[in-house]
Formats: structure tokens, C-alpha cells, sequence
């Protein structure tokens, strides 16, 4: 890692905090950082600026469902006409991924990866867990098979559940509805969101696990709705915020003393330097 040209490979842009979920793995309710919608210029700059550091994947949410944002086909589109070289990876609920709002999406060829967020196994639990309908979700999930079968897209769509007290018990049931559809299924680790949260079950998992260096941390970058340059998807607090793009461009901040020195400090798994949010956390152990 040089210093005085640090890039990125995947990026988390913000366009809205909207999600219809309530999902007993994710603290929104602590959320402090602002909430909204970020303005389409905002997202544009972003986007911009993105690519300029070397980006090569966007994941157009952090705290909110991409499909909240009516704007999602247009901005996936616009990145297929003007950003060739930028694929997009999108990851919902499912509920609000209607095949009005899907079509359009995989019609624009960029985005390579549709992942499904099930956090159930029984429409019961699904209910319990997350507030969400069985149904609708299930029938999104066949209408985005369907569009894709149609529209002979290379999108890849599966289905992932994260392991936690709620769900762990749910992984057949789950596993067996993805293989009625042919859809790949996986099962992701529970992330403690650098200590704000706390699951024996989940925690017990990755507990013998050693601490790798994180990626996040080191390839990814995370932009706000309303601009900052945070450090992380888990930082609910937005307690560590290195900059805004709307006062000085990505590649300064990503290049800027705070930000060298968070990378040196990940690089070197030199805990007591790292970012208050950072130290407790667990991804580290699961996703490198």
C-alpha cells in the first residue's frame, strides 16, 4: 500500500436509509448519524468521484433497501451509459423488489449479483423476525427469476440468511425453498457492529475464529446520504467520518492523513490504533 495513492475496489453508496424491514440482526434503533435521502446530484458526484479512486463494484445501500428508492432503475441505468467499467451489486429484503422495479434493473446489463436477504425459514419466523410478508418476498424472488430467464441476463440472484439466535435453526427449511427455485442459498456470520449488539449464538460461531485483516477497512469505501466518507456499513454511530465529497473530492480524503493511518493500523492488526468502532468488531473474523 502506497501511501500517497491509496485506492478502493468496491464502494457503499447511500441513497436512502428507507428500508421496510425490522431485522433482528440490524440495530437501525441506534442509528445517530443522519437519516434521508441523498440528492440525485450528490449520488452522481459520488458515483464520479468512485470511479476516479478505482472502484469497480457499487453497492448502492448501507442503512436502507435499494428498492426504497423509486430512483434505483434510473441510477442503474445512467451507471450502464456512463460508468461501463462500474458493476453493481445490489442486496434487499425483497419486499419492495417488485418486477417493475427489477426489470428495468437487470435490463441494464451492469449489475452482476442480486442478493436476496431472508432472514427466515417458516413465514412465521420471516414475520417474527423481520415484520416482512412470506409471500411477497417469495413471489419477488420467482418474478426475478423469471425476468431473468426472459431477458437471458448474466445477473447472479441468490438468497442469503444471517446466522443468529433467530434463524440458525431455520437453514434446511430455507435451504430447501431455495432448492424448489434452483437459487443458490448461503448463510453469512453475525456481525456485532463493532459491539453495539450482542448474540450468543450468532458470537459463538465466529468466537474461535483469529482476526484477519478487513477488508472493509482496507479496499472498500462508504459514502452517507449526505456526503460523509465514513468508515464502515457497521458504524451506526457515524462516530469516525474522514470527510465530505461535497467540500473536498474522495481521492484527497482517501489520501488524507486519517485515512493513511486507519489502513496502516488494519494492515498491521494493530487493534489499540484502529478506529473506536473497529476494535470490538467481529467481521474481521468472518469476511477478512
Amino acid at each position: 500500500m502506497t501511501p500517497s495513492s491509496i485506492t478502493a475496489n468496491l464502494s457503499q453508496v447511500e441513497t436512502t436509509t428507507a428500508c421496510p424491514a425490522h431485522c433482528g440482526m440490524c440495530p437501525r434503533r441506534l442509528t445517530k448519524r443522519p437519516l434521508g435521502t441523498m440528492p440525485t446530484p450528490l449520488f452522481w458526484l459520488a458515483i464520479e468521484q468512485i470511479v476516479e479512486v478505482g472502484v469497480t463494484r457499487l453497492c448502492p445501500f448501507i442503512n436502507g433497501d435499494p428498492f426504497a428508492d423509486s430512483r434505483m432503475p434510473s441510477f442503474v441505468k445512467g451507471i450502464a451509459d456512463n460508468y461501463p467499467t462500474l458493476k453493481v451489486t445490489i442486496y434487499t429484503n425483497g419486499l419492495l423488489a417488485t418486477p417493475e422495479c427489477v426489470e428495468p434493473i437487470l435490463g441494464a446489463g451492469n449489475v452482476d449479483h442480486l442478493i436476496f436477504s431472508i432472514q427466515g425459514g417458516t413465514r412465521e419466523h420471516l414475520k417474527a423476525n423481520t415484520g416482512l410478508d412470506w409471500d411477497v418476498v417469495w413471489r419477488n424472488v420467482d418474478s426475478a427469476l423469471e425476468i431473468k430467464r426472459k431477458l437471458k441476463s448474466n445477473t447472479e440472484i441468490s438468497v442469503t440468511m444471517c446466522q443468529f439466535s433467530k434463524t440458525i435453526d431455520d437453514k434446511g427449511l430455507l435451504s430447501d425453498e431455495c432448492a424448489k427455485r434452483g437459487v443458490p442459498c448461503c448463510f453469512g456470520c453475525f456481525s456485532n457492529f463493532g459491539g453495539l449488539i450482542r448474540d450468543s449464538v450468532g458470537e459463538e460461531i465466529t468466537a474461535d475464529m483469529p482476526r484477519k485483516i478487513c477488508d472493509r477497512a482496507m479496499t472498500h469505501v462508504y459514502i452517507y446520504n449526505n456526503g460523509d466518507v465514513g468508515q464502515c456499513c457497521f458504524d451506526l454511530t457515524g462516530e469516525t467520518i474522514y470527510g465530505n465529497i461535497k467540500q473536498k473530492r474522495l481521492v484527497d480524503i482517501i489520501n488524507g492523513p486519517r485515512f493513511v493511518e486507519m489502513r496502516k493500523a488494519h494492515a498491521a492488526l494493530d487493534i489499540d490504533a484502529m478506529p473506536p468502532i473497529c476494535r470490538k468488531c467481529n467481521a474481521p473474523k468472518f469476511h477478512g
